[in-house]
């Protein structure tokens, strides 16, 4: 779907969302630059931008002692000391269910045991730790998993698979007027993501603008401070690390069930098109 009142909705919900959390992007940005030694960036509320003190009179001794990285690594550290353990109990003392919840948690213990996982609980350790939030987002990725051959076209198709991805705060965009902190208690929630143009279209075989960062944003008076490549590649919709400058902005808008919408619901949109419309796949915000 292109345009539509609904739609606007959307984008309208994501700016405010956008809007009413930026004290918290100026926080993580200074936590961000003191991580990776640059504790001179910080927020002016004369110029409301970041500027880099660093950057001042040659003569003007700024010394800079890195204690930040130590710490968060050794709270990172005591994080992942006991490796998470997950249990899966039967609901009935029905024989059935109590080997199917076996079946489960060996499916787990086989999950957990991936060699990316324990990579992604370490990158939401990191956040946690350097943001105050961490989010691991479970998934089926169609992008992955066995591939088979398309009878009809002789397309390489892939299968999909169960995926485990460490999600950035800054790709999370939550209901400001929620009244707590718990996904549970939210009414709604939006996970925005980048990706190149040329792999959107190719997906979801439709035209789409490309987008750019704006000019006297945030993430760009960031990304014109400090080249911040390093320690945490993660940032802003897609990661610092990896800048894309022809993109897209992919939002997966989840909502908990209400009387409207016992269901809840799960759209996935763009600035100018909806992808998908349905129920939230478990009843619930993932």
């Amino acid at each position: 779907v292109t345009g539509g009142s609904h739609l606007g909705d959307l984008n309208d919900l994501y700016k405010k969302s956008m809007e009413e959390r930026l004290h918290h992007e100026i926080q993580w940005y200074k936590n961000m630059s003191f991580y990776l030694g640059r504790q001179w960036i910080v927020w002016s509320k004369k110029r409301q931008s970041l500027v880099d003190l660093s950057q001042d009179p040659t003569w003007r001794v700024r010394m800079t002692t890195n204690y930040t990285i130590n710490f968060v690594q050794s709270k990172v550290a005591m994080l992942l000391k006991n490796k998470p353990m997950w249990n899966v109990f039967s609901m009935t003392d029905d024989m059935s269910d109590r080997e199917g919840a076996k079946i489960s948690q060996q499916f787990l213990d086989y999950l957990w045991r991936g060699e990316n996982i324990l990579d992604e609980v370490k990158k939401m350790a990191h956040h946690g730790c350097i943001y105050g939030s961490g989010f691991l987002k479970t998934f089926w990725n169609m992008d992955i998993g066995p591939v088979i051959e398309d009878e009809e076209s002789g397309e390489a198709i892939n299968l999909g698979d169960v995926d485990i991805k460490c999600i950035s705060p800054f790709e999370i965009f939550v209901d400001p007027e929620a009244k707590s902190p718990f996904v549970r208690d939210l009414k709604w929630m939006i996970h925005a993501y980048r990706v190149t143009t040329e792999n959107f279209e190719k997906k979801y075989k439709i035209k789409a603008s490309p987008e750019s960062l704006e000019d006297q944003g945030l993430e760009s008076q960031y990304l014109n401070l400090v080249n911040a490549t390093g320690h945490v590649d993660d940032g802003p919709l897609g990661g610092i690390g990896e800048q894309l400058e022809d993109f897209v902005t992919v939002k997966e808008y989840y909502e908990n069930p209400s009387p409207t919408h016992p269901n809840g619901r799960f759209i996935i949109f763009t600035e100018e098109h909806i992808l998908y419309m349905g129920e939230l796949p478990y009843g619930k915000i993932p």
